[in-house]
């Protein structure tokens, strides 16, 4: 077997490994994932803030900023929906009419009461209410963050970003691939220059030393460049992926409650 043929041979048995641990992972996490889901609809706990985090930023620890700016959004649109606000196209939220902010029966919800809370304090204030300055408020915050935490207890630890591992582990199995291709990529390189045969000698002909170099050079990047990124999209596609069910019982949820919301652009964001 020539060096050409040992590199296409254990390069592609190199990358068959790698997949199927990936595969692996894929599989694992996609039980765990049917576990997690029984569970949520046997204890039935997930409202309308849980499935749009679910199916939207997720509950990883670098969406935190992304959940709360999602949950604020929410709120607002309960608010207008449930008659204790009005959107108005020049002033943005403002109170309704025919609901008086000081005698209105607060919503149950903990987190649309908490921005209902804000709202008031943001008219006795002259304040504008906006998605900016909701998720400002230390209160509004802190329990939309205790809120999401309700659901994360029960998520599998890679949900939330609090084991990193796995991602480790596939960046060490991208190096392993770049580093064997680029290994034996050098291998048949050097065989083919100081071993081959050529008149004149490898030491008095540079561009065929740069040549090698360059080409040593090429291969490491582009397996660098190409592995790594590949294996992560692959395994976090799955990874962010929840079981057919649940993602089917979050819609549902959200149109369910959706009902009556206005549409999101016309939310005011802040500045």
């Amino acid at each position: 077997m020539d060096g050409v043929a040992w590199l296409v041979w254990s390069t592609g048995g190199l990358l068959v490994l790698v997949n199927l641990g990936i595969g692996g992972l894929a599989l694992w996490s996609y039980r765990s994932g049917l576990r997690v889901t029984r569970r949520l609809l046997a204890t039935d706990e997930l409202d309308v803030y849980h499935a749009t985090w679910l199916t939207g930023p997720g509950y990883g620890i670098s969406a935190q900023w992304s959940r709360r700016d999602t949950g604020a959004e929410v709120a607002l649109r309960s608010l207008i929906a449930d008659g204790l606000v009005r959107l108005d196209t020049d002033a943005g939220i403002v109170p309704h009419e025919e609901t008086a902010p000081e005698t209105a029966t607060p919503p149950e919800h903990p987190v649309t009461r908490e921005a209902w809370r804000f709202t008031r304090a943001a008219w006795s204030d002259a304040r504008p209410v906006t998605v900016r300055a909701l998720i400002a408020d230390q209160a509004f915050t802190s329990v939309c963050t205790s809120h999401a935490e309700r659901l994360a207890e029960q998520l599998p630890a890679y949900r939330t970003g609090h084991a990193d591992r796995r991602d480790r582990t596939l960046f060490g199995a991208g190096l392993i691939g770049a580093g064997w291709i680029t290994l034996n990529t050098c291998f048949v390189l050097v065989h083919t220059v100081f071993l081959g045969e050529s008149d004149v000698p490898p030491h008095e002909d540079p561009e065929l030393l740069m040549g090698v170099m360059t080409a040593t050079l090429g291969t490491a990047v582009l397996s660098l460049v190409l592995l790594v990124p590949l294996h992560f999209a692959i395994w976090n596609g799955w990874q962010d992926r929840w079981p057919q069910q649940l993602r089917r019982h979050c819609q549902a949820l959200l149109r369910q409650e959706s009902r009556g919301w206005v549409p999101l652009m016309q939310i005011p964001r802040g500045n």
